[in-house]
């Protein structure tokens, strides 16, 4: 998609970001920014959300749905909000001083005292699954070393025909890689979204890995 020059930019500006969030999170969010526009003009505009497209999501289809009346009364929505847009200059402005900052020190915590899924679909350049490998295999937990070395295996349906993604977890963390989807998982992928959330509220995950981990002949997962 790129050259080598170009290659050496982008790192510049990668190597910016880094140093910049020593010094403040939101001046690092600022110059991910203009990496990601370098690399979308030098890519022909391909969207960052899904690395196949060179075009946004179409969410008139969401919107609509959103609007209408009586979705609005079944999720209970103040009848004074306002109209539901896909985005708000208002949210974003309250989010923009920390929405970079770490909060990795929270997940030892969480994944002492609860079930914790991470997911990504496999086109995402912006919350890609390489990066959150890296931060995951640094939160410090006991869980840790067997987190690290389990093997991703295959996440397919009840019937072992239809592959959604790959898996893998440890204790309380589950991790997806969910394939042909970027960003919004639900709207490349529904099926798979939806046996996303199916398995987790079921708590198979662990179960269907280590039926996988027999076939393949790789070491089950214990609780």
């Amino acid at each position: 998609m790129i050259g080598l020059n170009e290659k050496q930019k982008a790192d510049g500006y990668y190597a910016d970001i880094v140093a910049a969030f020593a010094r403040d999170p939101e001046e690092a969010d600022s110059k991910s920014t203009v990496l990601i526009n370098y690399i979308e003009a030098i890519s022909q505009h391909f969207n960052p959300y899904d690395i196949r497209a060179t075009q946004g999501y179409d969410y008139d289809p969401l919107i609509r749905y959103l609007r209408r009346d009586d979705v609005k009364s079944s999720l209970h929505v103040d009848p004074a909000a306002v109209p539901w847009a896909t985005r708000s200059s208002a949210i974003a402005a309250n989010l923009k001083s920390n929405i970079q900052a770490s909060r990795a020190e929270l997940f030892p915590r969480l994944l002492a005292n609860m079930r914790v899924l991470i997911y990504n679909g496999i086109y995402d350049m912006d919350c890609n699954f390489m990066g959150t490998d890296a931060w995951l295999s640094q939160i410090e937990w006991p869980r840790q070393r067997q987190f690290n070395e389990c093997q991703r295996l295959p996440w397919m349906d009840d019937k072992m025909k239809k592959l959604f993604g790959h898996l893998r977890l440890a204790g309380n963390l589950t991790q997806l890689l969910v394939l042909d989807a970027g960003h919004l998982v639900p709207m490349d992928q529904p099926e798979a979204a939806l046996r996303l959330i199916e398995h987790f509220m079921a708590d198979d995950f662990r179960d269907r890995y280590n039926k996988m981990a027999v076939k393949k002949h790789v070491p089950t997962i214990d609780d």
